[in-house]
């Protein structure tokens, strides 16, 4: 189907979606057949006594291919409407088997008329009519027919269904991206409110504050689209406006710490990928833990491999805890976006605290 192309409702698959690359195989397939046989026919009527040259019989074999070929379309479409599925099988194939004996019957009456416009206007051998029009002849090249055109709707439908599976794979995958980043964004928003909450008595100054940086924290989350590809700089900027909303709730018992190669920050990510995680290093690392408490950025490139990094040096991993709703989903993101090619670990980081590492391909952000 031609790009940009609203597909008609109600009619079949293979009627409507040959693409224009199909039909130029499907057309030189048909001229090979007209071709082959021609000289084969025209050298048996030759020995028959007839007089009758290759370029006659080329021309209505030529005229006869353009019949073919248009007759295409029509019968997939009743192909379409005669599938062999189980159940119907049985009555579909005898309907077919009668389609073929009116093919047959069709393809005789438009070969006797271009042989008799071939002897009218061409100058053929008024014998050729006869020779070529004998029952035998007739039954197998309209039989003949009817397979290839059968056999070129399989291949075709072949094609179309494994192009749906995978255009149905990748609508799966982007809706399974989808409800992945929206099942953080609650998440999200909970934590943070429960911040604020907390401040809402002692200090409503700062939690006013606070709720008017949240404001434009989530302002920042909706630029991120479905799939939520951004380049690592905006991510980044999400993330210390994340943190200055935090600071006004940890005071002087939060340091942050970034080590971010300048390089990387044009290197393209998900969205909300590094946020979860230190959403995570605060609640449950630096917030149970009495005292100053220390959250490390970073951020490097190990050849095609892009490496984040966030550290805490809280109260660490409790031992056969499951996983919080932050990481699982970022595992998850990962998982259907990047497959095998990307791995994150958690696990506790050396001098106490946890560590959460991401590897994935380095791509560089490009503009649309």
């Amino acid at each position: 189907m031609r790009a940009g192309a609203r597909p008609l409702e109600g009619v079949p698959s293979v009627y409507r979606q040959t693409t224009r690359g199909q039909w130029l195989v499907f057309v030189g397939v048909v001229l090979a057949m007209v071709y082959g046989p021609t000289n084969a026919t025209v050298q048996e009527l030759q020995a028959r006594g007839l007089a009758v040259e290759s370029w006659q019989m080329f021309a209505v074999g030529l005229a006869g291919a353009a019949v073919y070929v248009a007759s295409a379309w029509p019968l997939w479409w009743v192909f379409d409407l005669l599938p062999l599925t189980p159940g119907l099988r049985a009555r579909h194939g005898l309907l077919r088997v009668l389609l073929c004996a009116g093919y047959v019957a069709v393809d005789a009456v438009v070969t006797l008329v271009f042989l008799e416009l071939a002897v009218a206007l061409l100058g053929a051998d008024p014998g050729v009519v006869a020779a070529q029009m004998q029952p035998g002849e007739v039954v197998m090249r309209g039989t003949a027919g009817f397979v290839v055109l059968t056999l070129a709707h399989a291949v075709l439908q072949r094609a179309h269904e494994r192009v749906e599976r995978e255009v149905l794979a990748r609508s799966l995958a982007r809706a399974n991206l989808r409800a992945l980043s929206l099942e953080l964004r609650p998440h999200f928003l909970f934590n943070a409110l429960n911040g604020i909450a907390a401040l809402v008595r002692d200090d409503p100054r700062r939690a006013e504050r606070m709720l008017v940086g949240l404001g434009d924290l989530l302002r920042l989350t909706q630029q991120a689209g479905a799939e939520g590809q951004v380049p690592l700089r905006r991510e980044l900027e999400q993330v210390d406006l994340y943190l200055e909303l935090q600071a006004m709730r940890f005071g002087p018992r939060l340091t942050v710490v970034r080590a971010v190669d300048p390089a990387v920050l044009g290197a393209r990510v998900p969205g909300m990928l590094l946020q979860p995680l230190v959403e995570n290093a605060l609640a449950h690392g630096i917030g149970p833990r009495p005292g100053p408490g220390r959250l490390s950025l970073g951020a490097r490139r190990e050849g095609e491999t892009l490496v984040l990094r966030v550290h805490d040096d809280g109260v660490g991993l409790a031992p056969g805890r499951r996983e919080r709703t932050g990481v699982g989903t970022t595992r998850a993101r990962l998982t259907a976006m990047f497959g095998e090619a990307a791995r994150f670990t958690l696990a506790p980081a050396d001098g106490g605290g946890t560590a959460a590492e991401l590897r994935l391909p380095f791509q560089p952000w490009q503009a649309a």
